[in-house]
């Protein structure tokens, strides 16, 4: 399953936006708490429960300005990596979204979810520039 937000505006610098994205104990504040439990972070790698689920993931790919990959790491029950795209344009700065998984959990609820939730993310970036 793949899936890939249009392009938001957000309202701050490309360096503000991976600053805040490369520092995986911000993540915390991006994952809806009625979903997510039990979040730990050590700023290049985090852990969370989704559910009776826990997933970890880290960074994998860092590109300064302009792209950070998360990817699952361990016996996570699903694999899937997060994508981060920032991209400058003018004197604005776009951010998109990536989530793409192989695996197939029973009824698709779980990548489902975590698809909605890359949606979710973007939005808690913008909100948090929004000025």
């Amino acid at each position: 399953m793949y899936y890939e937000s249009s392009p938001k505006r957000i309202n701050t610098t490309p360096e503000n936006i991976y600053n805040f994205l490369i520092d995986t104990s911000n993540f915390e504040s991006l994952l809806p708490k009625r979903t997510f439990s039990n979040f730990s972070s050590d700023g290049n790698k985090c852990s969370f429960q989704l559910r009776a689920i826990k997933f970890t993931i880290q960074i994998t790919e860092a590109i300064p300005n302009n792209k950070i990959v998360f990817e699952t790491v361990g016996n996570n029950i699903i694999q899937f990596k997060f994508t981060f795209i920032i991209s400058p344009e003018g004197s604005e700065t776009y951010l998109t979204t990536q989530f793409d998984t192989t695996s197939v959990d029973k009824w698709g609820v779980i990548t489902e979810r975590l698809k909605g939730i890359t949606k979710y993310i973007t939005h808690c970036v913008f909100v948090k520039f929004f000025k």
